[in-house]
């Protein structure tokens, strides 16, 4: 029934998305820091397709995924030798046995040894056609933005980095917008706690001179698939009985101030509830340095929890006359609480689900003059932007 239901509404989706007209995204590419070195260079359409989405793995900050990346260029037969030759270099493997395109954040290849490139070629038109193409299957590691867990927005980013260091007057490949790039995502095992992703963010950039000992610079590509978790298992199974653990301590008004033992009995009972969920919340994320949304809520509730305990024991001597409005000033301020967690919680949500769906509007800052209305498709759409990380989730935060 699960698995049904997990159909119907992927083919909801699906059929959402083919009736709206796919919208691409282009901004300005970055300044090309191979032409000013010098570099002679060789322009390649690129297409990047998200064929598979398999697992996150939260706590080691991993995910599994298998991109498809084909990389074309033309160039007359009289230049065909040459460009054959260094495109070959680039495929193949150096003296000492290293890929020279590799994926710089994979942290397992899954199927044995990673896939290598291929390089094919045809001829059309007085042309010859070059095509890289590399199937990329492996678990990548990726740093988590968990400020709004469990309403939050992760960007999945692969970088490809070619190590074909840039040199005066020798040839370098420059990164180009094909138009072609999909998400058809043929298997998508995450269905029932992350939406499905309906667009790819490619962006064309280079490394940071120092990070190499001899100050080389090599083409980057940043692919990027952006990506928003269904936060219906946390509310349910942590949020509503955290709301309702504070809501249940009301019942010690109902013992008499005078009885201290039973009321602390039951008060600190809860308490103790309440530390064991924070520690159940522990185990959902990664050893970070912040709080997320949901430590934010269960240590509200804890607080709460706390000053009802400090409250039964002022009560017995001091508050025992106005305990009523203590009371109502508490479960107030409690109230108040969850209102203003409740609207953090749906605008974080509504604005990034609506910027992520493919009928959202695209107005993050610097994209709305370089929008282009393209055809239906039910595959997704992308957009070719110079830094991946720009067009990042943390945009979509109010």
């Amino acid at each position: 029934m699960q698995q049904a239901r997990s159909l119907s509404r992927s083919s909801r989706d699906r059929d959402q998305a083919s009736k709206l007209s796919v919208r691409y995204r282009w901004q300005t590419p970055p300044e090309c820091t191979s032409e000013k070195l010098g570099c002679k260079l060789i322009d390649m359409s690129v297409r990047v397709n998200l064929d598979k989405f398999m697992a996150i793995n939260q706590t080691s900050q991993t995910f599994k995924a298998q991109f498809f990346f084909q990389a074309e260029t033309k160039v007359p037969k009289g230049d065909a030798e040459k460009v054959k030759k260094f495109l070959e270099n680039i495929q193949k493997s150096d003296c000492a046995g290293a890929d020279r395109i590799v994926v710089e954040n994979m942290v397992d290849p899954l199927e044995g040894p990673p896939f290598k490139p291929w390089l094919s070629e045809r001829e059309e038109d007085g042309k010859i056609t070059f095509t890289l193409s590399w199937r990329i299957v492996g678990e990548f590691g990726e740093s988590l933005e968990l400020h709004d867990f469990p309403f939050d927005c992760q960007d999945f980013t692969v970088t490809l980095c070619f190590f074909r260091a840039c040199k005066r007057d020798e040839l370098q490949v420059r990164f180009i917008d094909a138009e072609a790039s999909r998400v058809p995502l043929r298997v998508f095992s995450l269905e029932n706690t992350w939406n499905r992703p309906h667009r790819l963010i490619i962006g064309p950039s280079f490394s940071d001179p120092r990070d190499n000992c001899k100050g080389a610079v090599f083409p980057l590509l940043h692919v990027t698939v952006q990506m928003q978790r269904v936060p219906k298992y946390y509310f349910l199974n942590i949020v509503v009985p955290m709301c309702s653990i504070v809501a249940m301590s009301a019942c010690y008004t109902q013992i008499k101030a005078t009885e201290i033992a039973d009321r602390l009995s039951t008060s600190l009972t809860l308490v103790l509830t309440a530390v064991a969920y924070k520690y159940l919340v522990a185990q959902m994320v990664p050893a970070i340095g912040y709080s997320t949304w949901l430590d934010w809520y269960v240590l509200m509730c804890w607080f709460f929890l706390a000053g009802i305990v400090l409250e039964n024991c002022l009560a017995l001597k001091n508050f025992h006359r106005t305990e009523f409005i203590w009371q109502v000033v508490l479960y107030s301020s409690f109230a108040m609480g969850n209102i203003w967690f409740a609207k953090r919680a749906w605008d974080v949500y509504r604005a990034q689900r609506t910027k992520l769906s493919p009928h959202g509007r695209e107005h993050e800052e610097g994209l709305d003059d370089f929008i282009i209305d393209g055809s239906d498709d039910d595959d997704g759409t992308f957009s070719f932007a110079s830094q991946a990380s720009e067009a990042s989730c943390a945009f979509l935060r109010p």
